[in-house]
């Protein structure tokens, strides 16, 4: 308390060096202006703080405050500054250190750090200086300031308005962004006068630290995860770009493919519209006269509508594939049965067309779970396929058989060609609708590019699944595999009566 009163006695000749009572080396009287030093000057706010009792103290000046009045004229406010060069007496209010360390500051923290009753935060204030002290803090190991890092701290008094922290919080109230390493020391928003006894500043240091990971850690954390997530999203663009080009590209070769559909369809349905109108134009206008002729022309009338009936039931059944909902019952089929109805209903084509047929069926060869004519139709695109791909070497060779796969038995039904056979970059999309290989289109060969994918769609709607290898100028095979059928359940003989055969029951 000495050195507080001797120095307020020091300083208490006037209002004007009264008011700079907490500097160590006062600078001189006669450049000071009580009423001009804003917060400083203001005699409402010239309240000064002890930090060693601690206390508070105030000048007392014996005059009417000269701005209760705003209508004062000039000569009452230079009556007023003559006043202020009078000696002024001190006002000392001194606090209770105990009262502060376990009643306002642990209050405080709990009202801005605590949620739920728990503080978030360890929460510390030093009184720093020559000989520091710990007035409170909320952890034990966190109170040794050297030995803990805090997240961050605070003058609680204040800067001086012109430091640099000063400047600082000025241009922080003004909106300025803080920089990254600012935010870390920071001061209060009003500058209140601590009186200083020694070279050393010795302002009440606030100090916080996040409990958990440190906010440093935290910030970080939160970083990286905002970066991760703005790469996921960035890359989840480009994916999507990416799909979006693939699919306008798929899009693109899809609308090219159904146009040469459109063009090949038509010129497949030109050509026996053509015969039977010829046809028919010759009936009309006589020209067939001999039973021989007439029968002759009913033949070729009969074929073509045949051919264009295949066409549009060919293109009907891969329009009911498409959507997915033909449903097919399954049961155990033959597979000598099903080659059988196929070399019938392509005896004809076959036979125009010279091709030699070769047939083999392994012996005991199982039963396979099909729907018989679905697969019967699935086979009979691969042997029309083959007869019209064939080739001088006018020669199908067709084979089932049963072989192991991976451990587990298969039937494998082949149709095999020596004709022009397929390039290995087009093996991939021959089973693609619409799709026929320029070699093929230049040859003309006719075709509508549905025959392969149909087949492939009916084999594997019924379980099974179609391959094919192939050689320029080799020719080409085509394979369905299917697995056996269960054995089936021999019938129960019937029971008869005792009374033996023919005996009612």
């Amino acid at each position: 308390m000495k050195y507080l009163l001797s120095r307020l006695a020091e300083n208490s000749s006037s209002l004007k060096v009264g008011m700079h009572a907490w500097e160590l080396n006062a600078e001189p009287v006669s450049t000071r202006d009580a009423f001009s030093g804003g917060a400083r000057g203001d005699t409402m706010t010239g309240w000064q703080f002890d930090a060693t009792l601690p206390a508070v103290v105030h000048p007392i000046v014996h005059h009417p405050n000269p701005f209760e009045n705003p209508r004062a004229d000039e000569a009452s406010l230079n009556q007023t500054r003559e006043q202020a060069e009078r000696p002024i007496d001190w006002i000392i209010v001194t606090l209770d250190p105990n009262t502060i360390q376990h009643r306002i500051l642990p209050s405080l923290a709990q009202r801005y750090f605590a949620n739920g009753g728990d503080l978030d935060y360890d929460v510390a204030v030093i009184a720093d200086g020559a000989s520091a002290s710990v007035l409170y803090s909320s952890s034990p190991e966190f109170a040794d300031k050297k030995e803990s890092r805090a997240d961050a701290t605070m003058n609680i008094f204040g800067p001086p308005p012109e430091s640099t922290e000063g400047h600082f919080w000025q241009a922080v109230k003004r909106g300025e962004y803080l920089r990254s390493q600012d935010w870390h020391h920071f001061s209060g928003p009003v500058w209140f006068p601590v009186i200083r006894y020694t070279a050393a500043d010795q302002p009440w240091t606030l100090m916080v630290r996040r409990r958990g990971d440190p906010l440093d850690a935290l910030m970080l954390k939160t970083r990286r995860r905002n970066l991760a997530i703005s790469a996921g999203v960035f890359l989840l663009l480009a994916v999507s770009t990416g799909m979006t080009i693939v699919a306008s590209h798929r899009a693109r070769k899809l609308a090219q493919l159904q146009m040469d559909f459109v063009a090949s369809i038509s010129h497949e349905l030109r050509t026996p519209l053509a015969v039977i109108c010829s046809a028919a134009e010759n009936l009309v206008d006589g020209v067939v006269e001999s039973r021989a002729r007439l029968t002759q022309y009913g033949s070729v009338i009969r074929n073509q509508g045949r051919q264009l009936a295949a066409l549009v039931d060919q293109v009907l059944l891969f329009a009911s594939t498409q959507d997915g909902r033909t449903r097919y019952q399954l049961r155990p089929v033959s597979i000598p049965e099903i080659l059988k109805t196929v070399l019938n209903n392509t005896a004809t084509l076959a036979e125009r067309a010279g091709v030699a047929v070769e047939i083999y069926v392994a012996d005991g060869l199982p039963e396979v779970m099909a729907d018989p004519t679905a697969l019967s139709q699935a086979i009979q695109n691969l042997f029309v396929n083959a007869i019209k791909y064939g080739g001088e070497r006018a020669w199908i060779g067709v084979r089932a058989k049963l072989q192991q796969s991976k451990g587990s038995p298969e039937i494998v039904i082949s149709v095999e060609d020596k004709g022009i056979g397929i390039d290995s970059a087009e093996l991939s999309r021959v089973f693609e609708p619409f799709y026929r290989s320029p070699k093929v289109t230049a040859a003309q060969i006719h075709g509508t590019g549905l025959g392969l994918p149909l087949a492939k769609r009916l084999v594997e709607s019924m379980g099974g699944r179609i391959t094919v290898g192939s050689r320029i100028g080799a020719g080409s095979t085509f394979s369905v595999h299917f697995s056996p059928a269960p054995p089936r359940t021999p019938a129960p003989e019937p029971v008869l009566a005792e009374g033996g055969p023919g005996s009612t029951i």
